[in-house]
This record gives structure tokens, C-alpha cells and sequence, in this order.
């Protein structure tokens, strides 16, 4: 397969795991520990925006995307 072929499929299988957590993070976010919920939304809501941050931009070229 070309390196183009396999930054693709490497980007399904990003995108593929990245859905699965967020899965996961739903069903643990639903199954409180503490008394109010509220540590655990905290959570998950950081690591969906970091979820979504990550599905747009890249780490090393976020700055420059962000001068256009």
C-alpha cells in the first residue's frame, strides 16, 4: 500500500477508537461515583473537546492554521 494508502486507513483507525471511547466515556459518565455527577461531566467534557480538537487540527501546525 502506498504512504498515502496508509495515512487513510491509519486516520479510520484513529477516527474508528476515537468513537469508541467517546462510547465508553458515555457509559461511565452515566454510572455516577459521586454525589452530584458533576467531577464526572467535567471529565468527559474535556476529553470530547480534546476529541474534537484533535479530529480538526494537528498538534504540530495548529498555530499556523490559526494565522490564515
Amino acid at each position: 500500500m502506498s504512504a498515502e494508502q496508509a495515512h487513510l486507513r491509519a486516520a479510520e483507525q484513529v477516527k474508528a477508537s476515537i468513537s469508541e471511547g467517546i462510547e465508553a466515556l458515555n457509559s461511565l459518565q452515566a454510572d455516577r461515583h459521586t454525589q452530584t455527577g458533576h467531577p464526572e461531566a467535567d471529565i468527559a467534557d474535556i476529553a470530547r473537546f480534546v476529541c474534537d480538537f484533535y479530529s480538526k487540527y494537528d498538534y504540530h501546525t495548529f498555530e499556523a492554521t490559526q494565522r490564515r
